[in-house]
């Protein structure tokens, strides 16, 4: 129970931040992160997960104010995502510690093929919803499933490979964590009230990318 309790919050309140970035200010919005939350839950702590993952997936929707039965087509496609990309770590023998120098292309791998599932099963909801303008135009699905591929990309492996031994190693070298948490903070703070010029957005958005490869 504490765990279905701790995958629904994190998927949440991941879900709900990332899309209230623009009601505080942001110029930049985040990937869809609760994707990431997910497909941890599913891989660490089993099948069993589902539940909290349909629960969150619905819950944030519902908070945008979405149709009933789009807000469950949501919860569903990222629940059969995350379970279809954990499905395929396993199958095809992943590593979570990522020692292999395989582990990382298949990780992608599986993350772009499951998450699939997340637009077609949430766009079937908006259409059952009689939301037809939703699912028109094929670049909504594939930024979707894009934001929610990226979403894995960017927090699954911190999830996935976290123990004692991978904290003990970053608490080693503190001076370095320090540095890449003041880049973190000095990021964040613009992407929330710095960038109103449209010019500053690309080197910023590399900048963030940058601490994400440095953190990874």
């Amino acid at each position: 129970m504490l765990r279905l309790l701790l995958a629904f919050a994190a998927i949440f309140a991941t879900g709900v931040l990332g899309f209230a970035l623009t009601s505080l200010g942001a110029h930049l919005s985040l990937p869809l992160l609760p994707s990431g939350f997910a497909v941890a839950a599913m891989y660490r702590w089993g099948r069993q997960m589902w539940p909290a993952v349909l629960a969150a997936g619905f819950a944030i929707d519902m908070s945008t104010h979405q149709p009933l039965i789009a807000a469950i087509g949501v919860g569903a496609g990222l629940t059969g995502g995350a379970a279809l990309t954990a499905s395929i770590l396993e199958w095809r023998g992943f590593d979570p510690s990522f020692s292999r120098a395989r582990d990382v292309p298949l990780f992608i791998f599986a993350a772009a093929v499951g998450m699939t599932l997340a637009p077609t099963v949430g766009y079937l909801g908006f259409y059952l919803a009689d939301a037809k303008a939703e699912v028109g135009n094929p670049i909504n699905w594939m930024r979707w499933w894009i934001n929610t591929a990226a979403g894995v990309i960017l927090v699954g492996p911190i999830l996935v490979a976290s123990s004692r031994r991978s904290l003990a190693q970053f608490i080693g070298h503190w001076k370095s964590g320090a540095l890449w948490m003041l880049g973190v903070a000095i990021c964040g703070y613009a992407i929330l009230g710095v960038s109103n010029d449209p010019l500053s957005r690309p080197p910023l958005a590399l900048f963030a990318i940058l601490l994400v490869v440095v953190g990874a």
